[in-house]
């Protein structure tokens, strides 16, 4: 690929007959924003948009030191780092809860079904 961004391709069908098309890949690489811009201050900030990126914890605070290379995202509002922990946390809590249920759930059916056994009912 010799830095063109311009693919031509011929296609053939089951037929026999041929159809020709061309693909511009420049189209793809324009969607990407240019590093240090402010669509994507740093490294970090390219998944952003997705929601898929870790905020900086130093961008509100003393201010991050690592500039466009920081792989954390400088695009987060203050405080969103914080609010996806207590996110996080409030998940792995109902997770904990919901498994401590079933197992108090069995033990107790468990238990009913010795004493049934026991009763001989």
């Amino acid at each position: 690929f010799s830095g063109s961004t311009r693919a031509e391709s011929t296609l053939y069908s089951s037929a026999g007959a041929s159809v020709s098309g061309s693909c511009d890949f420049g189209s793809l690489q324009d969607d990407k924003p240019e590093l240090g811009s402010p669509e994507m201050p740093t490294r970090g900030s390219a998944l952003h948009k997705w929601g898929a990126c870790k905020p900086c914890a130093f961008m509100f605070k003393e201010g991050c030191g690592n500039g466009v290379e920081c792989k954390f995202c400088h695009l987060c509002e203050a405080g969103e780092r914080k609010r996806r922990k207590k996110e996080r946390l409030t998940v792995k809590r109902d997770a904990t809860e919901q498994t401590k249920w079933q197992q108090d759930s069995m033990a107790t059916a468990a238990a009913n079904y010795r004493m049934r056994l026991r009763m001989g009912c």
